[in-house]
C-alpha cells in the first residue's frame, strides 16, 4: 500500500505543481500622466509619468498535498501552507513614447527607465448598436523586439469618460517558446491629462 499512495500521491502532486505554476489571477491597476506630447505629421512624441500596481495570485495546491504525503499522519489547517500564494509590485517610472503610423501597422517604441521596447500593431475596429449602445470592437496583432507576438480581441463601451472593457489576449514568446491565454474585464478613466487603468485577469500558461 505504501508504493500505491507514493505512486498516486506523486501523480497528485505533480498535477498540482502544474496547475499552480500555470493558471494565476489578479489585478492590474495603472494610471499614466501625459506631461508632454507633440504631433508632426504621421508621428506622435509623448512623455510622461506611469504608476503601476500589480497583484498576482495563484494556488498552493502542491506544496499542501506534498506536506500532506510528508508528513504520515491526519494534519490540521494551522500546520499546512497558505492555500495561494500572492505577489504584489509598484512601480513609479517616467516614460517616452514614439508612435509612428505606417500604412503596415503602428509601430510604437517605448522608453521606460532604462528599458526600451519596439512594438508593430496592426488593428482593425469596428462599432456596432447593441439595444442602441454602441459597442466598440477592436482585433490587433502586436510584434516587439521581445519576442512577443500578442493576439488580442477586445470589446469596450463608453460612458463619459469611462470606458468598460473585456479582452482575450492569445500571447507567444519566441524567446522561451511559451505560449498563455489571459482574459480580463475592467475600466479605463481620463481625468485630465491622466489615464487610469483597472483591470482583473485571469492568466492561464505563464506570467502575465
Amino acid at each position: 500500500m505504501s508504493y500505491i499512495w507514493t505512486g498516486f500521491g506523486d501523480g497528485f502532486i505533480g498535477i498540482a505543481n502544474w496547475f499552480d505554476a500555470t493558471v494565476s489571477w489578479g489585478l492590474n491597476i495603472t494610471e499614466s500622466t501625459k506631461t508632454s506630447t507633440k504631433t508632426v505629421g504621421n508621428t506622435t512624441t509623448t512623455s510622461g509619468l506611469e504608476i503601476s500596481s500589480k497583484s498576482v495570485t495563484s494556488s498552493n495546491f502542491g506544496s499542501i498535498l506534498c506536506t500532506l504525503k510528508n508528513s504520515g499522519r491526519p494534519m490540521s489547517t494551522d500546520e499546512l501552507p497558505d492555500l495561494t500564494k500572492t505577489t504584489k509590485t509598484t512601480k513609479i517610472s517616467g516614460y517616452n513614447q514614439i508612435e509612428v503610423k505606417t500604412k503596415k501597422g503602428t509601430i510604437t517604441t517605448k522608453t521606460t527607465g532604462n528599458q526600451t521596447e519596439a512594438k508593430v500593431e496592426m488593428s482593425a475596429n469596428i462599432q456596432i448598436k447593441v439595444q442602441k449602445v454602441p459597442l466598440d470592437i477592436k482585433a490587433s496583432q502586436t510584434k516587439s523586439t521581445s519576442g512577443q507576438t500578442e493576439r488580442q480581441v477586445q470589446g469596450s463601451i463608453s460612458s463619459g469618460n469611462t470606458a468598460f472593457k473585456a479582452a482575450i489576449i492569445f500571447n507567444n514568446n519566441s524567446a522561451n517558446n511559451k505560449s498563455s491565454i489571459n482574459t480580463s474585464v475592467g475600466t479605463e478613466t481620463n481625468v485630465g491629462n491622466s489615464k487610469i487603468k483597472f483591470d482583473i485577469f485571469i492568466n492561464i500558461g505563464g506570467s502575465n
